[in-house]
């Protein structure tokens, strides 16, 4: 599975500004490849999921005391500052956290490969969003994933936004499920 270069270049800055004592212990334990791809990578881009996603991450979340979860969610949200406070922020404002959702699934192929988010239920205040079709699943990108999403509903102007993580592929289930309430 690749994914697409913008969806890895946050993490490096994201690792220097929520965990900077920990910066050169992650950058070092990187094997060469992945830290070519995070250092050199190219937005525009595809890269092996293994080494963009999975790899650093895994890495960072065995370097510091916070849940692994937690880290990954974290990682998601803050992906979705990056990307959606920068060149899509007038999109997002302008945008319904229902319009952003369904635009998500949309969105979502341009950046990885052999997946699909799949939006089951979007109403004005809820969500649920359906993670399908990863060949190697990992609980870490699902999580980032979530993570982000939940970002995303909450920069379009949602208050009070409430996640929860109903079924996970990395667990074996059939599919990723998140689901969403707002206000």
């Amino acid at each position: 599975m690749l994914v697409k270069g913008a969806v890895i270049k946050p993490m490096a800055r994201f690792v220097k500004e929520r965990y900077g004592a920990y910066h050169e212990a992650w950058l070092s334990s990187l094997s060469e490849e992945t830290r070519t791809v995070l250092e050199h990578g190219i937005v525009s881009s595809w890269y092996p999921i293994e080494r963009a996603m999975i790899e650093p991450t895994e890495v960072l979340c065995g370097l510091v005391e916070d849940p692994a979860d937690d880290v990954a969610w974290d990682l998601g949200r803050f992906s979705a500052d990056f990307a959606l406070r920068g060149i899509f922020r007038i999109f997002v404002r302008l945008g319904s956290p229902g319009f952003i959702i369904k635009r998500a699934s949309h969105v979502f192929s341009t950046y990885y490969t052999d997946a699909v988010l799949h939006i089951h239920e979007s109403g004005s205040r809820h969500a649920t969003v359906y993670l399908l079709g990863f060949p190697e699943p990992n609980r870490l990108v699902e999580r980032r994933i979530g993570g982000y999403m939940e970002r995303a509903v909450e920069i379009s102007g949602a208050r009070d936004v409430k996640s929860s993580v109903v079924t996970s592929l990395a667990a074996g289930d059939e599919r990723g499920e998140f689901r969403y309430t707002w206000r």
